[in-house]
């Protein structure tokens, strides 16, 4: 399945996006095949949650080390659950990159040097 969901606006503050950009693609069965290939195989359950963490998140976030546009959200279930988007600056829409899981102690490390924030929904209200 294929759908789009609408980045909400606090994240693009938190992480300082300045793209026009708003909707999210999220494609299951590419994600799927990518996850199989780079080995994210016990991550696969949480596909169809995805639009759920985009939408309520614990954490947000940057990778420093991607050059485009792009943010990562947290959340912490059975599993710390990553979400990486990028943007697709061609077509303009984000698109989610990958889903895997974090340990705790990498969750700590990001929270610490100040790589993730700590979400709240009530406030983007």
């Amino acid at each position: 399945m294929k759908y789009n969901v609408k980045i909400s606006q606090k994240i693009k503050e938190i992480v300082g996006l300045e793209t026009s950009a708003t909707d999210i693609l999220i494609h299951e069965e590419n994600l799927e095949k990518h996850m199989l290939k780079s080995r994210h195989r016990k991550m696969i359950k949480y596909i169809p949650d995805v639009a759920t963490i985009l939408d309520s998140p614990d954490f947000v976030g940057q990778n420093k080390n991607v050059k485009t546009e792009s943010f990562e959200v947290i959340k912490v279930l059975a599993d710390n659950v990553l979400v990486a988007v990028k943007l697709d600056k061609k077509n303009d829409y984000f698109f989610v990159a990958s889903v895997y899981d974090i340990t705790d102690s990498k969750l700590n490390h990001m929270k610490r040097n100040g790589r993730i924030k700590a979400f709240d929904k009530i406030e983007d209200k």
